[in-house]
């Protein structure tokens, strides 16, 4: 089991820096575009973390093996994707109202 986790961690690791690594080159590609709206392209360092993590932990649920079908699969990451979603939006929300009223308190 060991062995098998520890192969999940690293093909985890490895291909979330592929992802980032294109992501990364495209950005360089079309950096006139990504210049003019850099303020929605700053949080995809994290999500490619974000996204490492859940699919680490999600074949450690399944014990190393992703025994779902496909539309099993996409369920469970559909319902994850709008679980953070929401969590997303409320804690965006709740840090610009924060900001807010502190800055009028100040």
């Amino acid at each position: 089991m060991q062995e098998n986790s520890n192969l999940t961690n690293i093909l985890s690791i490895a291909g979330a820096g592929l992802l980032i690594f294109l992501t990364g080159i495209s950005f360089l590609v079309f950096r006139d575009f990504i210049s003019r709206n850099i303020r929605y392209f700053l949080p995809l360092p994290p999500i490619g973390v974000a996204a490492y993590i859940y699919v680490y932990n999600l074949y450690q649920h399944y014990d190393g093996e992703l025994s779902l079908n496909i539309a099993g699969t996409t369920k469970e990451v559909i319902l994850s994707v709008g679980v953070a979603s929401l969590s997303f939006g409320l804690f965006v929300g709740l840090l610009i109202l924060f900001i807010d009223i502190a800055k009028r308190i100040i």
